[in-house]
């Protein structure tokens, strides 16, 4: 097992004694960070079905894996006989519903929460987690993310430092192995969407997920308040193609479940996008001059379908490539 962290956590700690969990504080939301619309789900993925109390919809990726939508990110669930472990915990205020779906596949055993990034549509359910029972890792960077606070510049919102109690109990940096009825590979990566986003791969099952480095079918937000990068987006979605196949299942942070070739065509647009956009940089362009040019325009009807419009997601890398050549500081 390959495990570097912020404080020493071994598998005997991870599997057992999961009583007492703590995770960081709620994060109120006013609105999520990414809409999912218009992508065709891949073939491979059978049909969703809706969790009991209705506005989730679970649906079955490999034996003991689940995907659900609806509670603000893609929540990813895989659950063995003796340990569950859940991938992101949605909104505050989808919470206990979201919980409650996780219980229902996984009930009466040790649980895990873990977190791809710090945003409020992916940790904002860490309290109700902490609250049933699961204890939380993230990256080092989230973690010191969820306990410091910042300020999402985008939107124009600060949140709040966590409460030391319910923080994640370690950071990962480099590689985690876990095993929840099959392995699981969770990979720190270098700034993409984030600072501090977390991937991992169920290889058994097939399965990568993304977090927010891949929204499927619509533009992103990119954090550039929280160390992002375009490039490291490209990245992020090199190295997760170097491990699918034509039947791999990709777990998007934003839109329906996925395949290799869709995330190809998302690595693709963020990659011209980027360069297009950094070419008027170079030229002297301000933002709006860059709005005006409209770098996006050859992908808009594709990817303009969600939250962002091309203007929108040009000043999003815009900032993000400003931010990121003046070294924008740790928040």
């Amino acid at each position: 097992m390959r495990t570097t962290a912020s404080s020493v956590i071994t598998r005997r700690q991870l599997i057992g004694g999961l009583a007492g969990a703590s995770v960081a504080a709620a994060l109120a939301p006013s609105v999520a960070l990414g809409r999912a619309s218009g992508s065709a789900r891949p073939a491979q993925a059978p049909p969703p079905r809706r969790a009991p109390g209705g506005g989730l919809e679970v649906t079955e990726l490999a034996p003991g894996v689940h995907m659900i939508a609806g509670a603000g990110g893609n929540t990813t669930v895989r659950f063995g006989p003796d340990h569950v472990v859940a991938v992101d915990s949605g909104l505050p205020d989808r919470a206990e519903m979201l919980l409650s779906a996780v219980r229902a596949l996984a009930p009466d055993r040790p649980a895990t929460l873990i977190n791809t990034h710090w945003h409020f549509d992916h940790a904002g359910g860490n309290k109700a987690f902490a609250e049933g029972g699961f204890r939380v890792l993230a990256s080092a960077k989230c973690r010191q993310r969820l306990a410091g606070g910042g300020r999402i510049d985008f939107y124009q919102r600060d949140i709040p430092p966590g409460e030391p109690r319910v923080l994640p109990i370690a950071g990962v940096v480099g590689q985690l192995e876990l095993d929840a009825g099959g392995p699981i590979t969770c990979t720190a990566q270098a700034p993409a969407h984030t600072d501090g986003d977390l991937t991992l791969h169920l290889r058994d099952a097939d399965v990568i997920v993304m977090g927010d480095t891949f929204f499927n079918g619509i533009y992103p937000f990119i954090d550039y308040s929280s160390g992002a990068s375009l490039p490291g987006i490209v990245a992020v979605a090199d190295a997760a193609l170097a491990q699918a196949g034509a039947g791999t299942k990709i777990v998007p942070g934003h839109g329906p479940l996925a395949d290799a070739e869709a995330l190809r065509r998302y690595r693709d647009m963020i990659r011209d996008v980027h360069d297009r956009v950094a070419a008027l940089i170079d030229s002297g362009a301000s933002e709006d001059q860059a709005v005006a040019a409209k770098p996006t325009a050859a992908h808009d009807q594709a990817w303009a379908r969600g939250f962002f419009q091309g203007e929108q997601f040009t000043r999003i890398a815009y900032r993000t490539i400003q931010a990121e050549r003046r070294g924008a500081p740790a928040r």
